[in-house]
């Protein structure tokens, strides 16, 4: 019974709908305001900047530290450093091959989340 209830009432929703759809149409349609996005920010470092910026990164700073310093891409502190002939640091590996042995026992032993394993040998 309860769904010939529901299938009566069909055509009656539907003519209802149907009525009121020319208001529906008449109505202004919504203004949709978009918007470009802002132009990307560039920052040009000027010579004595870039001197500014190779001896913080010779003075031991990484790329990373000195493009936060200087406001700019990581990318563009190793363009700088490329232009003026400073060779790029070689990665450097934190753990040892027992170290990495001893931080997955860790992991899987003792349940440690790898934020906490990360923290737990300075990495």
């Amino acid at each position: 019974m309860a769904l010939q209830g529901r299938l009566t009432k069909q055509p009656y929703l539907v003519g209802r709908a149907l009525k009121a759809l020319p208001k529906m149409l008449a109505r202004p349609a919504p203004k949709i305001v978009i918007r470009p996005a802002p132009p990307q920010r560039q920052r040009r470092l000027n010579p004595i900047e870039v001197d500014h910026l190779v001896q913080a990164y010779v003075n031991g700073s990484t790329a990373l530290q000195v493009a936060a310093q200087f406001g700019i891409n990581r990318e563009t502190v190793l363009l700088h450093l490329e232009r003026r002939d400073i060779p790029h640091r070689a990665f450097v590996r934190k753990l040892t091959d027992a170290d990495v042995s001893r931080a997955a026992a860790v992991y899987l032993d003792e349940g440690l989340s790898l934020l906490n394993v990360g923290a737990l040998f300075h990495v």
